[in-house]
C-alpha cells in the first residue's frame, strides 16, 4: 500500500461525509454508488475503513451519488450487506 502523505477528514450533515487523501505511487479506482443503495453514509464509511484502511481513500457525494476513489472497487455485494 502506498505511504499516506497527509490524511483530513471532514463531515457536512448526516447525508454527507468527505475523506480526503493525499497518496504516493498508487493506482486510484474510482467508482460511482447511487445513494439509494446507502441506507446510512457512515456505513459505508466503516465498510471503506475495513476495505482499504482509515484514510486510504476518498469518497463524496454529489447529485445523489457518492463517488469513490480507492485502490480497488467495492463488490456490490459488500455494499448491499454493509449498507442496503
Amino acid at each position: 500500500m502506498a505511504q499516506v502523505h497527509k490524511a483530513q477528514t471532514i463531515c457536512h450533515g448526516a447525508s454527507q461525509a468527505t475523506i480526503k487523501l493525499v497518496t504516493k505511487n498508487t493506482a486510484i479506482q474510482t467508482q460511482l454508488i447511487d445513494s439509494r443503495h446507502v441506507r446510512d453514509p457512515m456505513h459505508l464509511v466503516l465498510l471503506l475503513n475495513d476495505e482499504y484502511g482509515n484514510g486510504n481513500y476518498e469518497v463524496e457525494m454529489r447529485h445523489n451519488y457518492f463517488t469513490i476513489r480507492a485502490p480497488g472497487r467495492l463488490q456490490w455485494n459488500q455494499v448491499y450487506a454493509r449498507c442496503g
